[in-house]
């Protein structure tokens, strides 16, 4: 029981850590994805905006990537840690190459409003997608904090 209580408490630490530590730019992406949303924007707005968006979004993944690889690195993992990580990696990965595929679209092409609205539409619905995801996670954690207690 202590192992499995000591597994447990390992991977909640590490889960809050990683949120504490991608809280900052995921902060920004979410504040920035409301923004994109009024229909009405110049397009020199929108492309500050999808900036703000783009580089908040290589910060983020850039730490994500980093502590998983750090803590792959620097510990015995079992079985189910090592395919928590991997799912983590995973997750947040997916939706990430959608903000930043379609941000550097947004940024670099001239569009046709049309094609506009529906780039930015796919650009807010991949940040939802990471946001469900980092919702889960805390979830997650909470439960996994609830069980060692």
């Amino acid at each position: 029981m202590i192992l499995t209580e000591q597994r447990v408490n390992y991977e909640n630490i590490f889960i809050c850590e990683l949120l504490f530590k991608i809280d900052s730019p995921f902060s920004e992406i979410i504040k920035s994805a409301r923004l994109l949303c009024q229909i009405d924007l110049p397009e020199e707005k929108v492309q500050n905006i999808v900036k703000i968006i783009q580089n908040n979004s290589y910060e983020l993944l850039q730490i994500a990537e980093t502590a998983l690889f750090n803590h792959k690195a620097n510990s015995i993992l079992f079985n189910e840690e090592q395919e928590l990580i991997d799912s983590i990696h995973h997750e947040i990965r997916n939706p990430m190459n959608g903000i930043i595929g379609f941000a550097e679209i947004l940024n670099h092409k001239k569009l046709q409003f049309k094609d506009r609205v529906s780039h930015i539409f796919i650009l807010v619905n991949c940040i939802n997608q990471l946001e469900t995801i980092i919702n889960s996670m805390w979830n997650y954690s909470m439960l996994l904090e609830s069980q060692t207690k």
